[in-house]
């Protein structure tokens, strides 16, 4: 099967389109930033029109002249806070930005479902180990070197 990359910027107006049908649209994971729930060229994430928004949840949207795919940490009033998995600063984005959000990721053809309890777990679990991830990160790249 032939595959054609498309920037996001250029594939928004049909993102947009589709979404406004209560449609779904599925598109290809690319960055790192969203590691480890999104690995680039191996997730795929299922967009939906959502109008409710909580915690966790991974939506796309506009912000500084792009299309982003982050993690909603934060609400406050007007305001959402929203980082990259593997990301340290937030984004701050007015709800009118928010294009979509993630209702199913797909990873190596496995389905994982972004409402169930094991997966909220884990990803509550991987923001609680924040402050040390930069220490383990690098602990584990001294001992790959070490080893090289």
């Amino acid at each position: 099967m032939k595959t054609v990359s498309v920037e996001s910027k250029d594939l928004l107006p049909l993102i947009e389109e589709t979404i406004s049908k209560d449609m779904s649209f599925t598109i290809k994971v690319k960055g790192n930033s969203m590691y480890p729930s999104l690995v680039s060229d191996q997730s795929n994430v299922i967009l939906v029109k959502n109008n409710e928004f909580k915690k966790n949840m991974i939506c796309l949207f506009k912000y500084k002249g792009n299309i982003v795919l982050h993690r909603l940490r934060k609400i406050k009033a007007d305001k959402m806070f929203f980082i990259g998995d593997n990301n340290y600063n937030y984004e701050v984005v007015k709800k009118e930005d928010i294009i979509a959000c993630v209702r199913e990721i797909y990873v190596r053809n496995k389905v994982i479902l972004v409402n169930s309890w094991l997966y909220n777990l884990k990803v509550n679990l991987w923001y609680f180990i924040k402050p040390i991830r930069r220490i383990i990160k690098g602990i584990v790249k001294r001992l790959f070197n070490a080893r090289g």
